[in-house]
């Protein structure tokens, strides 16, 4: 209610927002082989007129044989993709390779 404080509050928001060190939590180190199955993934979407979706297992059998990413690390691959908005998971289990073509339907 006094407002004491407040300038070295907001002073010492401002330093940590423009600190060069990252905090904790926010930077994701992602293995290239998880980028290289997404780019493989986007390519496969583009490539004449792409695939709408695929199943959890042909993705898992993608990253397997293509990438050597065992099926808990595709687990893994999988819901960060979904998580970043880059596939989306139907309720059948199916990924959506471009989740914006739900949102222009």
């Amino acid at each position: 209610k006094t407002n004491i404080g407040i300038a070295e509050l907001k002073k010492r928001m401002v330093a940590a927002a423009l600190n060069n060190a990252k905090l904790p939590r926010t930077v994701t180190e992602v293995p290239i082989k998880f980028a290289k199955l997404l780019d493989h993934l986007s390519a496969k979407m583009s490539k004449n007129g792409g695939s709408f979706s695929i199943s959890f297992e042909d993705f898992a059998n993608l990253a397997l044989t293509k990438f050597s990413i065992d099926d808990n690390s595709a687990l893994t691959a999988k819901e960060l993709f979904c998580f970043w908005g880059s596939l989306f998971e139907l309720s059948n289990g199916d990924l959506v390779l471009n989740p914006q073509q739900l949102a222009d339907v």
